[in-house]
């Protein structure tokens, strides 16, 4: 199933997706692009396959067949990243601050081959990479995790009004000075 298709040639990187809950971000020249989701849903839990299909080198494409799968909890966001290589690839998890994740990482082999890391407990925005490497080279995949909490607040509201009347009050003082300057200047004229 596409979940979301962009087409974009060299001349003008950017492409308008048909759903605006995804979008492109990176810059691919420099071998950087990830897949953003906007207005995340738990039902968006699922597992996500990146394709790319080069048209002008010779119908090149290149997709990775073992996915991301994002796995969305009640209490936490959890993500999980397989990898595939012999020997089996190593995987570590780089957090927002470019330090490498520790909160509950479970590493499984499904296989000879194949390898399951799982980063638990998401706390933090910002961007994860999570990078597979072994002696033959690595590979990496980043997530980026924004926390948006839906709560009622009035201290934004308050705070909007108390500056709303901050700035009403000034602009009264300035009409206020302003007309006691120009009767001033009427004295001065008359006397």
């Amino acid at each position: 199933m596409v979940v979301f298709q962009c087409t974009t040639h060299n001349s003008t990187g950017s492409c308008q997706p048909e759903d605006q809950r995804y979008n492109l971000i990176g810059n691919p020249k420099a071998h950087d692009l990830s897949m953003q989701l906007h207005n995340i849903t738990y039902r968006d839990s699922n597992k996500y396959f990146c394709r790319v299909e080069m048209p002008g080198q010779g119908g090149a494409k290149f997709e990775n067949k073992m996915g991301t799968h994002l796995l969305l909890a009640v209490e936490d966001l959890s993500t999980m990243q397989c990898a595939e290589g012999h020997p089996l690839p190593i995987i570590t998890w780089t957090g927002p601050d470019d330090q490498q994740e520790d909160n509950g990482k479970v590493q499984t082999n499904l296989g000879q081959h194949e390898t399951v890391h799982v980063l638990q407990n998401l706390s933090k925005e910002g961007r994860y990479t999570c990078i597979a490497s072994n002696e033959y080279g690595s590979d990496c995949a980043t997530i980026y995790f924004i926390h948006h909490t839906y709560r009622k607040s009035t201290n934004i509201l308050l705070l909007m009004w108390i500056a709303l009347g901050a700035k009403f009050i000034i602009f009264l003082l300035l009409l206020g000075s302003m007309a006691w300057q120009w009767n001033s200047g009427e004295e001065n004229h008359n006397g």
